[in-house]
């Protein structure tokens, strides 16, 4: 009976651990843009914190920035998805040995990039419907 209990116990702790560095190692999604039922174009204007020079673009500069924008986007992704391979490797040693996670490669500054471009597009994205650009 104490080798069964054994065996399960350590079952359950590996899938816990494989379970934390995965969770460990994944980038939250990113905030949904913000309902634009039943608010003015001044309360949406302040919760995406647009400014005054956002405002006076025309849709050929919004469609430039919005450009340069999904470009950033693919670049910092592009850096994530390069350390993926070694951090998978990491991880499944990890789960093993448990130091070599500690060589994992989070990427927090492109996280972060990913999260400030995201919502850069969703500003974009509102200031083109509120010029009816194309």
């Amino acid at each position: 009976m104490p080798t069964y209990c054994n065996k399960q116990f350590r079952g359950y702790f590996i899938t816990l651990l494989t379970l934390l560095l995965l969770v460990g190692c994944a980038r939250s999604a990113p905030d949904l843009p913000i309902s634009r039922a039943n608010k003015s174009d001044a309360e949406i204007i302040k919760t995406l914190n647009i400014d005054e020079d956002d405002l006076s673009k025309v849709c050929e500069e919004l469609d430039s920035e919005l450009t340069k924008v999904n470009e950033a986007i693919e670049d910092n992704e592009l850096v994530i998805k390069g350390d993926r391979v070694k951090n998978q490797i990491v991880g499944y040693l990890g789960a093993l040995f448990i130091f070599p996670a500690f060589g994992a490669d989070n990427n927090d500054e492109a996280k972060e990039n990913l999260s400030n471009l995201q919502f850069r597009k969703d500003q974009l994205y509102y200031l083109k419907s509120r010029k009816s650009c194309k």
